[in-house]
């Protein structure tokens, strides 16, 4: 498989920017004639505009066109990760986001950006969507508000190694109670079926074990027997296939939860890092969609405990039957 050559890589950069600046000219014309008032969320989003222009002419993307143009090495033979990321009109965020994913990123990857807006199909179909055609066998999804520090994949990606070492099962009660847990006072094993990796942030959403852990760049990894955030998650494939998808009856918020009560029941291991912080803004494209009166977010909630409700009661009964992919 080859990439795209140097010549391509330049052409496509150059329609890109050629498209910003006539945004750029033809935003300050409305503006200058009133026929567009001048907010600060559109100066903002003209800046991230003008940043772009800037990065791209100053050409840091072509120097690494020597390297773009060698044949790629395949995906199962470099344990290649997927990342995935979503994202909605946030520019300013959303542009810090990717710049920190490139920059910061240590390990062989691909990012799959995936422009949600305008989209019919829910969080989970999408999610199972791309990650069923992802021909990697390791996949990150992420939120597109979060900021990752150097070095990221490469400490999370050590967890699948086999004979990995870490700190027994910790509970969230337990970290509330005795924060010196990672003191020393943990016996440390060999964790033999790792699928998820979780890295710690300020705030995690829902579930806020790893907001609850500070962040050490020499503290050990452990593993946890409860629930872990889903703004920020690496998994196996191989487990996804095993404990099915993502329940596409959730639209924005839930399926990352019910699907972490899967994992967390089945015989995988979620492993969290506290080497590894990813910051998180919390929310920003979902309050984008909101103010662009894409979603009613509080119709979504009760969506969403509704549909909570009634897969609980079908496990109960054990009827309940997950999305399964060969």
């Amino acid at each position: 498989m080859k990439g795209i050559s140097k010549r391509d890589m330049q052409v496509h950069l150059a329609k890109y920017t050629a498209s910003l600046r006539a945004s750029i000219k033809i935003r300050k014309q409305l503006i200058q004639s009133g026929k567009e008032e001048q907010t600060e969320e559109g100066m903002e989003q003209m800046k991230s505009w003008e940043d772009q222009v800037e990065t791209f002419k100053v050409g840091q993307f072509y120097k690494q066109a020597d390297l773009v143009e060698k044949p790629l090495v395949p995906d199962s033979d470099c344990s290649r990760v997927d990342i995935i990321i979503l994202k909605y009109n946030v520019p300013k965020i959303e542009s810090t986001c990717f710049n920190l994913f490139v920059n910061n990123t240590d390990w062989p990857h691909k990012i799959t950006w995936y422009d949600s807006r305008n989209q019919t199909a829910n969080f989970s179909k999408l999610w199972n969507h791309l990650t069923h055609q992802s021909t990697c066998e390791y996949v990150l999804i992420s939120d597109s508000d979060v900021y990752v520090c150097k070095n990221w994949l490469s400490k999370m990606m050590e967890s699948f190694t086999p004979g990995f070492c870490c700190y027994e099962t910790t509970t969230l009660k337990e970290l509330e109670e005795r924060p010196s847990v990672f003191e020393g006072k943990k016996a440390v094993i060999q964790a033999e079926k790792v699928g998820l990796v979780v890295p710690v942030t300020r705030y995690g959403g829902a579930h806020t074990m790893q907001g609850l852990i500070e962040y050490k760049p020499s503290s050990p990894p452990f593993l946890t027997s409860e629930q872990v955030s889903g703004f920020f998650f690496l998994f196996k494939k191989e487990m996804w296939r095993d404990i099915g998808g993502f329940d596409e009856r959730f639209y924005l918020h839930g399926q990352d939860s019910e699907w972490m009560d899967r994992v967390v029941a089945s015989d995988w291991q979620i492993v969290v890092r506290p080497d590894v912080f990813v910051d998180h803004e919390v929310s920003a494209s979902i309050n984008q969609s909101v103010r662009d009166n894409d979603i009613d977010l509080p119709i979504d909630l009760q969506w969403t405990k509704l549909v909570y409700s009634r897969i609980r009661q079908e496990k109960s009964e054990k009827i309940y039957e997950p999305i399964k992919y060969e």
